[in-house]
């Protein structure tokens, strides 16, 4: 009993580990930079027209690297997707979240301590600014900031593209199955950040 129960758990255990590298080749499938640069250059037309008819889920699934990413998961089993589901939706929460808190710290830390100094010094902010003009060093600061708050909005982005996948991979199987997604125990989740 003891022995097949240890089976039980090293075949477990190693369908999670060939599961975590199907994670990982998504994972690459789904990077940052790719997700943004074809939503804002490559595929920008027909995003902006689908967003006006409120259909960007069709256009998306046309884009090369949902292509890609169809090929990895079509040999999963369903028990698979809904593994590799829960670790997207997992994903995408903490991502989410750094992102929300990252982007208050960048902004409000900086905007509090000139309110604050300029308080305690009246009018030392608009005097510095006066006399630094454009080579200004708080204009790189503020550039750093954009940027990292960019950076951490395109890894959202990317979170929630993964999510978006696998969550429409789990439906495809579910009609498959002529299940409904009420029927599955699902509900229509909130995509949004």
């Amino acid at each position: 009993m003891a022995e097949n129960s240890s089976d039980a758990v090293s075949q477990v255990q190693n369908r999670d580990v060939e599961l975590l590298q199907v994670w990982r080749s998504i994972r690459r499938i789904f990077t940052g930079w790719r997700s943004v640069f074809y939503t804002l250059f490559a595929n920008w037309s027909m995003r902006s027209m689908a967003r006006s008819y409120g259909d960007a889920i069709t256009n998306s699934l046309k884009l090369p690297y949902w292509q890609r990413f169809e090929k990895i998961i079509a040999p999963l089993s369903d028990a698979d997707v809904d593994f590799l589901r829960v670790l997207a939706q997992q994903q995408f929460e903490f991502v989410a979240a750094s992102f929300r808190m990252n982007a208050v710290i960048m902004v409000t830390v900086p905007v509090t301590a000139a309110v604050l100094f300029n308080q305690i010094f009246p009018g030392s902010i608009v005097t510095y600014f006066e006399e630094q003009g454009s080579s200004n060093p708080i204009y790189i600061v503020g550039a750093f900031f954009i940027l990292a708050i960019g950076l951490l909005f395109a890894g959202v982005y990317r979170a929630r593209e993964m999510r978006m996948a696998l969550e429409i991979e789990a439906a495809k199987r579910r009609l498959a199955r002529g299940e409904t997604i009420a029927s599955a125990g699902g509900d229509a989740q909130d995509l949004s950040i």
